[in-house]
């Protein structure tokens, strides 16, 4: 049984895949340029299928955090549009019966999306229902050479949901949070320990859900043609 190759932003997305039993798998660490390249390497290994797999977050106001995403097409700032595979998606939407998914256009990003009123202007300009920062790059790799392509992205902060620059600036590319840095931003900016600790309750619901999927998905979310 063929599996596809996964491409995710964060060790703990590749985590759960690997409890599964999948290991064609390419982190990214945030890094749009390593997303490329590891993209185009698995295409190169004669890749037959490629999943965009993991957080997201909100654009529209209606999903909440947990909400699954199995887009039906990827747009980008510069408003490229890159549809996903069909047949494909309408499989893995099967698999996950019984769960709510939320279907749309997602909106790939360059750079992270952290404040509401931003969320919001992106959602009444472009109509995408959710934005990351893989599967646009992932997405247009995959229309170049004619690959298969889908994303399944669950969501970690809501439209609703604003995380100051101080409090960003903790986080690091591949998710992780610096100690030290948070440590002084803390003692100069208290409300980030709050953000902190809103943020990570809302991963470890979202952590849950993103393994709820890959479980459903097992053994090959669907793969084959």
């Amino acid at each position: 049984m063929e599996n596809p190759v996964f491409i995710v932003g964060l060790q703990s997305e590749a985590k759960i895949l690997r409890q599964y039993g999948y290991h064609q798998i390419g982190i990214s660490g945030g890094d749009l340029l390593i997303a490329q390249k590891t993209t185009e390497f698995f295409i190169q290994k004669q890749a037959k299928g490629i999943i965009s797999f993991g957080f997201a977050g909100g654009l529209d106001p209606s999903i909440p955090v947990g909400g699954i995403i199995i887009p039906t097409a990827i747009r980008t700032i510069d408003n490229l549009l890159f549809e996903v595979h069909r047949n494909w998606r309408k499989k893995i939407i099967h698999l996950m019966a019984g769960i709510r998914i939320y279907s749309g256009t997602m909106l790939g990003s360059d750079n992270p999306i952290i404040e509401k009123k931003i969320k919001a202007d992106i959602y009444h300009k472009f109509g995408t229902i959710a934005v990351d920062m893989e599967s646009h790059v992932v997405a247009s790799i995959c229309n170049k050479n004619d690959v298969p392509f889908c994303a399944i992205r669950v969501v970690i902060d809501t439209a609703n949901t604003s995380l100051s620059k101080q409090t960003a600036d903790i986080m690091q590319k591949d998710g992780s949070i610096s100690v030290s840095r948070a440590i002084k931003t803390i003692l100069n900016y208290p409300r980030a320990l709050k953000e902190l600790m809103i943020l990570g309750k809302q991963y470890h619901h979202a952590y849950r859900q993103l393994n709820n999927v890959a479980r459903l998905g097992f053994p090959n979310f669907g793969f084959g043609f």
